[in-house]
């Protein structure tokens, strides 16, 4: 039996930005162009109004009598890259293998871990740091991150036919029996609200929490949801929708409200409650975590020895050999993304059987191989 303690950690590793994002104040900031569309007789829905392009700092917008009334002669999104991120993981391996009598032996390997960073892959959606100001927003479990990983690896050789006659033991013996079973954690993922709430145009804005979000862990059976009359509750949503929901979406916002402090304004399509304008949304990055792993793959091979240097070895290999379902969790393209009909759901149980992490259905592979 081996315990291992395995920990790492990267400073300095990089991540992106928007150096000329929406400045909340100043002339044109986002701030007083929301107060100019209010003070308006009759009002203009803010909403709907603001630019955030002529919030930038560098975008020279030409309007009159407001600048931002106009449109940017200058610069709107200059993206760059920093070295300011940063993460950590902490393993705890243990493995332990023993043979037993009979032919038969097995090992079993646990890993319980943990990895933080604030980006988890220089071009994936995470990578550009929600909020510019201040990349610890993002600081959450990476993309990737697994809390349990339990592997079990027994392999039988079958004792029958040893002390059979040459034909049975041609036929009886030489058979071996193995497994791979491997249970673990889903990996986390991140809910979008696509409600652009907070102007910064970058598609990162996420809802807000009411309260617990029930998890769904059998998402085969299918569900009925619908936004709240209040405009608040499910607003996720995209309407009524049944569907394989791995999570409840009714303590989830994704309206957007007016900015913190203020009233709803007239004549707007802000709600009450909703995520507060200029916000980014209070649920954090990867606090949810997707379905697991539950896959059985079994081996079946039996060796004739024909020969001193002369024998064939038939197989007989089941991937999912159970032919378990294991769905992927909702993701950026299908289910994470406020107001996608799929909002919430699953849709995914299936890869390509060339992938690290196989879940599609049962497959047969037989061979034959003969050596010489």
């Amino acid at each position: 039996m081996e315990a291992v303690y395995v920990g790492s950690m990267s400073r300095r590793a990089i991540g992106g930005t928007n150096l000329n994002f929406p400045t909340l104040s100043g002339p044109n900031g986002l701030m007083a162009q929301y107060q100019y569309y209010v003070s308006l007789l009759p009002p203009e829905d803010p909403y709907k109004s603001i630019s955030a392009d002529c919030a930038r700092p560098l975008a020279a917008c030409n309007g009159s009598p407001e600048a931002f009334l106009g449109i940017p002669s200058g610069a709107t999104q200059i993206q760059t890259n920093l070295s300011e991120g940063s993460s950590s993981s902490n393993q705890l391996q243990v493995e332990a293998d023993r043979r037993m009598s009979h032919g038969l032996q097995f090992r079993v390997a646990h890993t319980l871990a943990k990895t933080i960073d604030e980006s988890s892959g220089f071009r994936a959606r995470s990578a550009v740091y929600t909020n510019p100001l201040s990349p610890a927003f993002d600081r959450g479990l990476a993309d990737f991150d697994a809390t349990h990983r339990l592997v079990l690896t027994p392999i039988w050789e079958i004792p029958f036919g040893r002390n059979a006659t040459s034909l049975a033991k041609k036929a009886l013996g030489g058979w071996t029996v193995s497994t791979i079973t491997s249970f673990q954690s889903g990996n986390p993922f991140t809910l979008f609200s696509s409600n652009g709430a907070s102007f910064s145009n970058e598609g990162l804005d996420r809802p807000d929490i009411l309260g617990p979000i029930h998890v769904f862990h059998d998402p085969r059976q299918t569900q009925t949801f619908s936004p709240s009359s209040d405009g608040l509750h499910g607003s996720c949503l995209s309407g009524t929708t049944t569907g394989h929901f791995f999570i409840d979406p009714t303590n989830l916002v994704c309206a957007a409200g007016p900015p913190a402090g203020q009233a709803v304004p007239a004549n707007s399509t802000l709600v009450a409650g909703g995520v507060p304008m200029f916000t980014y949304g209070n649920i954090g990055r990867n606090v949810l975590r997707g379905p697991g792993i539950n896959n059985w793959d079994i081996s079946v091979m039996k060796n004739f020895v024909f020969h001193e240097n002369k024998s064939l070895q038939f197989q007989a290999n089941f991937f999912n050999a159970f032919n378990h379902a294991q769905f992927f969790g909702p993701t950026a393209s299908e289910g994470s993304i406020g107001g996608s009909p799929s909002f919430g759901q699953v849709t995914t149980d299936s890869t390509g059987s060339s992938s690290t992490y196989y879940r599609g259905p049962r497959i047969l592979q037989l061979a034959l191989k003969l050596y010489f």
